[in-house]
């Protein structure tokens, strides 16, 4: 049911844990975070919605 590069999947306690990226460390690796639903799709929305808001704090900061 997952899909190629979207770092959703199934643990073994039933939940769908999604992960993504939400910085880099001073040495250039990935700090992920995570979201846990209890469907595929709730997780990969919450995932989204997470990157998204990742992606706003982002560009705040970049203004002057």
């Amino acid at each position: 049911m997952s899909k190629k590069g979207e770092n959703i999947y199934k643990r073994k306690d039933g939940r769908w844990e999604g992960r993504y990226i939400k910085a880099r460390s001073e040495s250039g690796k990935a700090v992920y975070g995570s979201v846990y639903a209890s469907s595929y799709q709730e997780a990969k929305k919450k995932r989204n919605q997470a990157i998204a808001s990742i992606e706003f704090i982002m560009v705040e900061h970049r203004k002057p």
